[in-house]
């Protein structure tokens, strides 16, 4: 197993793939300004001219929280001396592999196999695995064929109680695996399927445990084919809810991101268009992928269909991604180029989308420092357009910003 491996020897028998020797191992330290996730170990090398660090993969993470954590470490060892990150995993794939070019000037990152059973069990990475980054995104009909015909008309019930909200804000999103309802990024309801049967219920999970328990309520179709009224309280209480906690400014700053982008975009709107569901799922993506990423398209209404989408005729939209960072700059930073990669992975496979090339992140007015030195380890900066928020933003509930120098 990973955790019983002396890798300490291991860097020493291979030292021709490292810049430096006589690795020390990182015990987690939770008071340092950035503290390193756990689950990876952490071994630094070198002097105040040249500082080298190497994280370890010894559990099945999403290689995005391999990527954010060994940036921290990056971030941790640098204090401004050029410094290289070699991230050691039995497997990458191929993005993740072209991500190690993103990095250069004072911070540079290599890829490293560790494969227990070959010789040498240590090797320069080359090539990755193909990576399964989407499926496309269901809708109704999807879901209708997966389940039985009675289902299929609470499906129905469902589908015309949920549009039925889109006035209060609402918003419809299929995800992998279940239908949300949401307002924002704030999900009130799910679908989810059981088997062929559904199973669906008022969430609030973004109130708190003690809080959500009042809001969360189960529900059903009773014997005249209606939803019961315990569920749709707590649906239409949870989204008046949302209304008040935003004029009170009692949401916290990436749920009102979230609101504003959907609903006010301002001069975000003006820019890039109005948000979008993305016409794909991804299979190593979060839930609802906002409060973290957007997707914006200037042009027509999208059709829906991302199969028929980018046929003869049909109109192909421009596509901007936005990242906010309002915190945690060298973790969003991280993000920001994860979501580069996969977006340069998988625009040959979506026609009805023009993407520029960029991810422009709209940064908190205190997260600048740690941005700038973030950036400072990005070849093509040109590819991150970074934009300060006003100041107020949050409060005024206004989305104004304007473009950082340099």
């Amino acid at each position: 197993m990973a955790q019983e491996m002396d890798w300490r020897a291991q860097w020493e028998a291979h030292s021709d793939l490292f810049v430096v020797s006589n690795w020390l191992e990182r015990t987690q330290d939770r008071q340092a300004k950035w503290p390193l996730p756990a689950g990876f170990r952490y071994f630094s090398g070198g002097d105040m001219k040249l500082r080298a660090g190497i994280i370890v993969k010894t559990r099945e993470d999403q290689e995005e929280e391999f990527l954010k954590a060994g940036l921290l470490w990056g971030a941790q060892l640098s204090n401004g001396a050029r410094t290289v990150i070699y991230f050691v995993a039995p497997q990458f794939s191929e993005r993740f592999l072209r991500l190690m070019d993103v990095f250069g000037g004072k911070l540079m990152c290599k890829a490293i196999y560790w494969r227990e059973r070959m010789s040498p069990s240590i090797f320069a990475a080359t090539g990755g695995v193909e990576d399964q980054v989407r499926i496309e995104r269901p809708d109704w009909k999807a879901w209708e064929r997966q389940i039985n015909p009675v289902e299929v008309s609470y499906l129905t019930g469902l589908r015309t109680y949920f549009e039925s909200l889109e006035p209060l804000g609402a918003r419809i999103v299929f995800l992998r695996n279940k239908i949300v309802l949401c307002r924002g990024s704030l999900e009130v309801a799910q679908i989810k399927k059981t088997a062929n049967k559904l199973v669906f219920g008022s969430v609030a999970k973004w109130l708190g445990r003690s809080a959500a328990e009042k809001y969360q309520k189960a529900g059903w179709v009773d014997a005249d084919r209606c939803l019961n009224g315990a569920f749709r309280s707590a649906v239409e209480d949870l989204l008046g809810l949302i209304t008040e906690s935003l004029a009170d400014d009692s949401l916290d700053a990436k749920e009102v991101m979230s609101l504003l982008l959907w609903e006010n975009p301002g001069l975000a709107g003006e820019m890039w268009g109005r948000c979008v569901d993305f016409p794909c799922v991804f299979v190593d993506g979060k839930p609802l992928e906002a409060q973290r990423v957007y997707f914006m398209a200037s042009g027509d209404e999208d059709t829906g269909n991302a199969g028929n989408a980018g046929d003869a005729g049909s109109p192909v939209r421009d596509l901007s991604v936005v990242v906010p960072i309002l915190d945690k700059p060298l973790v969003r930073v991280g993000e920001a180029v994860w979501w580069h990669g996969l977006m340069k992975s998988i625009m040959t496979r979506l026609p009805q989308y023009r993407w520029d090339g960029c991810v422009n992140c709209l940064v908190a007015p205190g997260c600048q420092e740690e941005l700038r030195i973030a950036l400072e380890w990005i070849r093509e900066r040109n590819d991150f357009p970074c934009y300060v928020l006003d100041r107020g933003w949050k409060q005024n509930r206004e989305l104004g910003f304007r473009l950082i120098d340099g």
